[in-house]
């Protein structure tokens, strides 16, 4: 088996560019415009510039599906549901077995091995895009750059709210993720902003002082037991010495 990975970017198709990594017959090929997916063939086809062209008798955006069925209507069903016994999430067909998930626009926001993950509820109501943040199965994970706070900087339903902006006027907020910040306050309090980052500077760097003073004193801490260590090393070699001295007295008064 080769391990040599060809790597290759295909042109423009349609509206999306797809950044292909052709390894052995379309295993795997993953899209920039929607990264987090990866598909997989189970060797029922091969690649053709991010696309896979099926076997006779395969199917399916990565050849999934067998066009014959050897399955009965009931195992394929059974096979097909989730955990509260519905048949693909309610969200896609079932395919001998497998679930098709709904996606006939082609953004393959549906996803899941039973059509679980639906990242339409990723999708910002005004800008009719992903969160700002990660979106996984349906949930999204904002990208956050400061963790400390109690809500972080970053957040909202489709993180949508940056908290930096709103810190000014965090008695202004119309609840816990800040949802109305940009519209309402943002302009009127603009000027108090960079107040408030002076201020957040100032307080980093102090934590960063707390941070050296507790270094400080773990290196305190690790030479006094590296000096407790030594005195215990010096109170052995005594004791054998001592034990030494003692057996070496005897020995001569035996002699005597």
């Amino acid at each position: 088996m080769s391990w040599f990975l060809p790597i290759s970017i295909c042109d423009m198709m349609e509206h999306m560019k797809e950044l292909v990594l052709k390894i052995q017959s379309c295993r795997i090929f993953m899209t920039e415009g929607n990264s987090r997916i990866s598909k997989r063939s189970p060797g029922h086809g091969t690649c053709d510039c991010g696309k896979c062209k099926c076997d006779v008798g395969w199917s399916g955006e990565a050849c999934q599906y067998p066009i014959k069925c050897d399955l009965t209507q009931k195992i394929s069903k059974q096979m097909c549901k989730n955990s509260q016994d519905v048949i693909c999430s309610n969200a896609g067909t079932c395919h001998c077995g497998r679930c098709k998930c709904d996606n006939s626009d082609g953004n393959g926001l549906i996803y899941g091995k039973f059509c679980e993950c639906d990242d339409r509820e990723c999708i910002d109501d005004e800008t009719e895009e992903v969160c700002g943040g990660t979106c996984v199965c349906g949930e999204c994970s904002c990208h956050d750059v400061d963790p400390t706070g109690d809500w972080g900087d970053i957040h909202g339903d489709t993180c949508e709210c940056d908290e930096r902006d709103c810190r000014a006027v965090y008695d202004r907020y119309s609840d816990d993720f800040c949802s109305d910040c940009r519209e309402r306050w943002l302009s009127s309090y603009g000027s108090m902003a960079g107040g408030i980052g002076r201020e957040r500077e100032r307080e980093e760097r102090e934590r960063e002082r707390e941070r050296e003073r507790e270094r400080e004193r773990e290196r305190g801490e690790r030479e006094r037991e590296r000096e407790r260590e030594r005195e215990r090393e010096r109170e052995r070699e005594r004791y054998i010495f001592h034990t030494w001295s003692h057996a070496v007295g005897a020995d001569r008064v035996e002699e005597k």
